[in-house]
């Protein structure tokens, strides 16, 4: 009984430690791009657009208020703004408005951005548990 115990532990750490990989959270990045000659002019629907990442299924992106990627429960999803000058922009913060009797994706409807390792201010957030199917 003790030998095949001992062979029996390393395998059952080694299946506890990998079963997390196999849900691992995955990081999505939004990038805002604003086209600030637009925007002077007081084009907002033309000022700005969004794409993702190539690793983000983009379902819808013909028009700003209609851009929506998938995501999972727990995976992490950071916004950062360009302008077409190629110079990055603040993000001072995010906010979302989520249809009555539909969980909220995000713990807040108003998310801060905060400065990371650039200069400039970045929004990042986790997808909340409990949110699958949610659009």
């Amino acid at each position: 009984m003790k030998t095949s115990f001992r062979y029996l532990l390393p395998l059952l750490f080694t299946a506890i430690f990998t079963s997390g990989a196999l849900y691992s959270q995955q990081l999505h990045t939004v990038t805002l791009h604003v086209d600030l000659d637009q925007l002077n002019q007081g084009n907002l629907s033309k000022a700005c657009t969004f794409s993702a990442d190539a690793n983000t299924d983009v379902i819808g992106d013909n028009t700003p208020e209609n851009f929506t990627i998938v995501v999972e429960e727990l995976d992490e999803i950071e916004w950062v703004a360009i302008a077409t000058n190629g110079e990055e922009i603040d993000i001072e913060n995010l906010e979302f408005i989520t249809p009555l009797g539909t969980e909220k994706p995000f713990r807040r409807d108003n998310l801060r951005g905060r400065r990371n390792n650039s200069n400039k201010k970045k929004v990042k957030s986790e997808i909340k548990s409990n949110t699958k199917g949610n659009t």
